[in-house]
């Protein structure tokens, strides 16, 4: 289906994010879901982890520990791993934040990501209608 829909409107380019599809009575529903896979440079993570622990121990009071809980939260997940939301979460806060360690971790957090090319995560859902219940 993705074929499709690429050729249909001319789409050279990789297709990514969530679909949903329906047949006519919406009594079938085929929901997609393709992720591209981010890759972090360990070396500039940790070289913005020691910015980031920088900052925290001259800047962070009452008023900033939902930063503290961000950064924690993204250098160390369940799986001893780089927490990609969060990451992006941190990315965002960037601009409301003026000091020169934070500036700077988030600098090299955004050089530290790569994106695979070559691979890509799809997941796929149905779902069928039967009266008033999905099964």
């Amino acid at each position: 289906m993705l074929e499709d829909y690429k050729i249909a409107n001319n789409k050279e380019r990789k297709i990514k994010g969530s679909y949903t599809w329906f047949n006519f009575d919406r009594s079938i529903k085929i929901e997609g879901d393709v992720k591209d896979l981010v890759k972090w440079d360990e070396a500039k993570m940790a070289l913005a982890r020691e910015h980031f622990d920088e900052y925290m121990a001259k800047n962070l009071t009452t008023t900033n520990e939902l930063v503290r809980g961000l950064i924690q939260k993204a250098f160390s997940n369940n799986k001893g791993m780089i927490d990609t939301a969060q990451v992006f979460l941190i990315l965002k806060y960037q601009s409301s934040e003026k000091d020169a360690s934070f500036q700077t971790a988030c600098n090299l957090m955004r050089n530290a990501h790569s994106v695979a090319n070559s691979k890509s995560t799809t997941v796929y859902g149905c779902a069928r209608k039967m009266g008033n219940t999905v099964m």
